[in-house]
This record gives structure tokens, sequence and C-alpha cells, in this order.
């Protein structure tokens, strides 16, 4: 099954100043990665030259660079998902995917981040989960996207669990997390461009602040909805998501 996604443009007109905190924070994360990459590649070289190689030291480093790089990918990779969407110019291939197993292959992929901040990950889905109609790329950006989300706002030795069950005839998939909270005027305009926290928050934490609106925009070309829950500042956060049973559509 193959779709056309022709989804509304999101407006800048009137974006103000939260257009100018996303071009800023634009700047201040390619710069991060960037200097990381340039400083420790120069002090390798240097080391080289001169015949001075400490191997752990040289494997710190590269770590280091693989992911200053990996942040640069993830960056630009939302950066041209979110305005593929916002143009309707991304074809959705819907095929039958097991959501629980996208999400260990997430899990996976963030191993290294968790283990820094020491943070607790869980996974509960259902024995018999049904299939769920997906892009299988779409899914996997928006559990990405989630996952990093909740990574990046958490604590140290924060938690992290996923859920994902049937409900009539889709599968509701959900994230909670131990993190800073979202303040309830905030939850309204969260899935918004320029409406994810504010610019103090995208400075301490990273990112520019559009991996939920992302997030949303992917998982409503799948035929999903997506919303967010929270007690306040401090107090976690819960996303859910749903997408259609598989068995529903054939």
């Amino acid at each position: 099954m193959t779709t056309n996604m022709d989804a509304p443009t999101t407006s800048l007109t009137g974006a103000g100043s939260g257009l100018g905190d996303v071009l800023a924070n634009i700047g201040h994360e390619l710069r991060t990665p960037l200097t990381i990459i340039q400083g420790l590649s120069e002090i390798l070289l240097d080391e080289l030259d001169v015949g001075n190689v400490d191997a752990d030291q040289h494997r710190d480093f590269l770590r280091q660079i693989h992911r200053a790089s990996v942040s640069l990918g993830k960056l630009v990779e939302t950066s041209i998902m979110l305005t593929k969407l916002n143009a309707g110019h991304l074809i959705i291939h819907l095929q039958p995917l097991h959501v629980g197993e996208a999400i260990e292959r997430v899990l996976g992929q963030y191993a290294d981040e968790v283990l820094v901040k020491e943070i607790e990950v869980g996974l509960d889905v259902d024995d018999d989960l049904p299939l769920v109609w997906a892009d299988g790329l779409c899914l996997e950006l928006a559990l990405q996207a989630l996952h990093d989300n909740a990574i990046k706002f958490n604590h140290q030795r924060g938690l992290i669990r996923w859920h994902a069950q049937p409900e009539g005839e889709v599968v509701r998939v959900t994230l909670v997390d131990s993190g800073v909270g979202i303040p309830a005027e905030k939850l309204q305009s969260l899935f918004t461009v320029f409406g994810q926290l504010d610019s103090g928050s995208t400075r301490r934490y990273g990112g520019l602040g559009l991996g939920l609106p992302l997030v949303r925009k992917l998982i409503e070309s799948l035929g999903g909805e997506i919303a967010a829950a929270s007690k306040g500042t401090n107090q976690g956060a819960s996303f859910t998501f749903t997408l259609r049973q598989a068995a529903v559509l054939s």
C-alpha cells in the first residue's frame, strides 16, 4: 500500500521569535559536534605525526568523534524529513510491521546514550501483539525521536518504560519517562513547530525543538494519533500514539 501524503505546509508567517530561536539553535547545534570532530581529529593527527600514540586515548577520541557525527546525522535527517512532510513530498509505503520489534531495534541504537546517563529502560509488549500498518522508515524515525527525547530530558539514573498493547482496532504504544516533565501550559503546543518547551530548554538540553513536531507528522502520516501527558515540572512525562492493526485493513 503506497500513499502520497499531501500534508499541510506549516506557515512560518507570524512565527517571529520562534523562527529566530530555531535558526539560532541550528547554528549552536551544528557548532558543538563540529567543534568536537575538528578538535579531536586535529589532536589525533598531531599525535600520529610525532609518533605519540596512546591507544586508549585514541579509542576514546574516536568514540567522541563518532557520537558527534551521529548527532549531526540526526539533526540533518530530522530537518529533511520535517521539510518533506510539510511539503507533502514524502512517499509512504505501508506494510504489516511488528511495533515491538521496531522498538527493540531503537533501544539497541541508543545503548551508549542510556549507559552514559545510567538510565533504566524497560519494554513491555503483549505476546500476541498484532501487526500494524506502517512505513518502516517513518516508524523507526518516530520511535527514535521519542526515545531520544526521553533520554535528553531525563535525569541521571532515570527511568524509561515502553508499553505496547492492542486496543480495539489499533495498537497503543506508550513511552513513560521520569524526566523534567512538561508544564501544563506547554502541552498544547508541544507538537507544533517552534512550540516545544522554550529556547532555554533547547539550549540547555540540546536539539532544535523539532523532534516532537516530526513525530506527530510521522504518526499522522501513518493514520495514527499521538498525545502527551505530564503532571508538571520534574514529574516525568508520557507519550502515547496509536497505529491501525494490519488485520483490520487487510
